[in-house]
């Protein structure tokens, strides 16, 4: 696994096979500092073997580091996040400011 400052990604064979994009920001009017995830992608040869929900812990684990809260704009993490107590302490459901 390999972290930079916009993206989480898991590499196999030589390839990233699962990636989870995602955008710091802060909230224009409440100044508050958020991290929206933009998009997660796991390869298809390796769905199934919990890619997608590791990057989601590894998100968690830095929102969490940062004291920021998560916005998930990506179906898939909005719904790990929404449906699981453990993420209730970073989601946000919010829509960021205009």
């Amino acid at each position: 696994m390999a972290d930079t400052k916009t993206e989480f990604y898991i590499a196999m064979d030589g390839y990233i096979v699962a990636q989870l994009e995602f955008v710091p920001c802060v909230r224009e009017r409440s100044h508050e500092a958020v991290i929206l995830i933009n998009h997660t992608l796991v390869a298809e040869h390796y769905r199934g073997r919990g890619l997608g929900r590791e990057l989601i812990n590894r998100i968690v684990k830095y929102a969490r580091a940062e004291h920021k809260q998560i916005i998930p704009m990506c179906p898939f993490a909005k719904m790990i996040l929404e449906n699981n107590h453990e993420y209730k302490d970073i989601l946000n459901t919010g829509y960021p400011d205009s």
